[in-house]
């Protein structure tokens, strides 16, 4: 089974013991193997894509934070789409 995409970091940080990882294996968007460029490099393809990241990569992280204040505040805003002109607020 080949990997979609292999990307290859300085340093995969994986939040979990074992030894150090620089690369990670993707197939069908999900991770498919962690580790060592050496022992990875073998799951491409003739169709794999093959990135080089400049830096520290961490795999399956999503950012999901939220700016609740924006939202509260847009939440007590009038919504004037479609209004054809201030007379008509």
């Amino acid at each position: 089974m080949h990997a979609d995409l292999l990307l290859r970091a300085r340093r995969v940080q994986t939040l979990t013991e074992g030894p150090p990882a620089d690369a990670v294996a993707v197939r069908a968007g999900r991770v498919l193997a962690v580790g060592p460029w050496a022992s990875l490099r073998d799951l491409g393809g003739p169709a794999t894509r093959h990135v080089d990241i400049d830096g520290v990569l961490v795999p399956g992280l999503v950012d999901s934070h939220a700016h609740l204040m924006g939202l509260g505040r847009s939440l007590s805003e009038i919504d004037v789409v479609g209004t054809p002109s201030a007379a008509a607020v």
